[in-house]
């Protein structure tokens, strides 16, 4: 994510209407950073209740 980010940031996507083309590099970016936040939550939530059962 910190890498889709920065490339989002360096390719001048921020406010640009390519970030909405799919198959541009600043929607592919743009995907990576809203999809892989909220996937990054849900392992650590799961691992979190693993070692609760687990010990």
């Amino acid at each position: 994510m910190t890498r889709a980010s920065d490339s989002y940031v360096n390719a001048g996507c921020q406010g640009s209407a390519e970030a909405r083309l799919d198959g541009s590099p600043c929607f592919s970016d743009a995907s990576t950073i809203m999809v892989g936040a909220p996937i990054i939550g849900m392992n650590l939530q799961t691992d979190e209740i693993r070692y609760k059962l687990d010990g």
